[in-house]
């Protein structure tokens, strides 16, 4: 059993350990001639984004513009492979655009500036990813780490609208999930 549990965290722990590697790339120093926060911000807007991934000659994303106002829930629909995550990625700033030009209230933020200005805005937006990743343990140890306070659990669990959800269940924050969440639907991964 332990070694079926040492082969199945392989995968976290060469993740965690690339990570450590390349910590000192991630350390993002705010530029001294920057004064800007996003916390208020209107509008994120994307003037012909286009975006393709390394080792490919197509775009996935070609000539995109779009406005999003602070507060709107959207979404994108599209065939599979039609570019929607990664226009998602695009605006979180985790993928820089292959070329146009990305504002924030009219504040051009692909540039130089690029990680510190896609640092400050991912602390304004929540993202539900499409693809969910949890462990073959219990709801709790999928959601805190060993240092958590209840308070905390439960503002959680409210705010993410899984407190009924849970409080129907036998074992309620001990269910185990099954690997990869199997004993979940989609939505409740989510």
């Amino acid at each position: 059993g332990s070694w079926a549990r040492i082969k199945n965290y392989n995968s976290d722990i060469l993740e965690v350990e690339n990570a450590l590697k390349n910590l000192k790339k991630s350390i993002i120093i705010k530029p001294k001639e920057i004064n800007t926060k996003f916390e208020n911000f209107k509008v994120i807007s994307l003037l012909n984004i286009s975006y393709k991934y390394k080792n490919s000659s197509k775009y996935c994303l070609k000539n995109v513009s779009l406005q999003i106002e602070k507060g709107q829930f959207i979404g994108f629909i599209g065939k599979t492979g039609s570019g929607k995550s990664t226009l998602v990625d695009l605006l979180m700033g985790l993928l820089k655009p292959s070329g146009g030009e990305i504002y924030i209230d009219k504040k051009l933020i692909n540039n130089k500036y690029q990680d510190y200005y896609s640092n400050l805005l991912q602390r304004c937006i929540s993202h539900v990813p499409q693809e969910v990743f949890l462990r073959n343990e219990s709801i709790l140890s999928n959601i805190v780490n060993s240092q958590y306070s209840k308070k905390d659990l439960y503002l959680a669990l409210k705010v993410s609208k899984v407190k009924d959800f849970v409080s129907k269940l036998d074992d309620g924050l001990e269910t185990i999930v099954g690997e990869r969440g199997v004993k979940l639907s989609g939505g409740q991964k989510q």
